[in-house]
């Protein structure tokens, strides 16, 4: 399978996917330093550049899309300023990509402050927009240390599979219950 990592960073959600079997096609990135330590990990392959500028006709055909949409416009470190925020508009960028390329599944991450982002009303426009284009739709916060990682790190993540191709409901995986010490 092929995918397309949007919102890249140092490309933390392809790591998972490419240690799967799955190629990445290129990147969407635009923050230039994050960029050279990406291509320092994966070497020098497509950006595609600002995600809101993608003319989806030059991507490849991806069954899969992995990203971290940006988190500042829902953190509660931030100004929280939503849809208001340019920053928390790249959601709809994303639907775009996954529409036109009618991508078959997606891995979407953010803070969890998007849960309670005004009162909730933000996922759920969220998750009814994707909803709309043909996916089914679940979300959970999860944190890293439940999942073999160092780190203690509540993400909310975002799954999608198109509707006509999904069989079974999505299930999360199982907590590890590894114990780090973090001391």
């Amino acid at each position: 399978m092929n995918f397309l990592d949007v919102c890249s960073g140092i490309g933390g959600g392809r790591l998972g996917l490419t240690m799967n079997g799955l190629k990445c096609v290129g990147h969407s990135e635009i923050n230039k330093d994050a960029d050279i330590t990406y291509c320092h990990f994966y070497g020098k392959e497509t950006n595609f550049g600002n995600l809101m500028n993608i003319d989806s006709d030059i991507v490849p055909d991806i069954d899969f899309l992995v990203g971290g949409f940006p988190c500042q416009a829902f953190s509660i470190l931030g100004k929280r300023g939503g849809f208001n925020d340019e920053r928390g508009l790249v959601i709809y960028g994303i639907v775009k990509i996954l529409k036109e390329k009618n991508v078959n599944y997606f891995l979407l991450e953010n803070v969890k402050g998007l849960l309670s982002h005004d009162k909730g009303n933000t996922l759920n426009v969220i998750i009814n927009e994707l909803n709309s284009i043909g996916y089914n739709t679940y979300y959970k916060v999860l944190n890293s240390i439940d999942y073999d990682v160092p780190q203690m790190r509540e993400r909310v993540y975002i799954v999608g599979i198109k509707k006509e191709i999904e069989r079974v409901p999505f299930q999360w995986p199982e907590c590890s219950h590894r114990n780090f010490n973090m001391s």
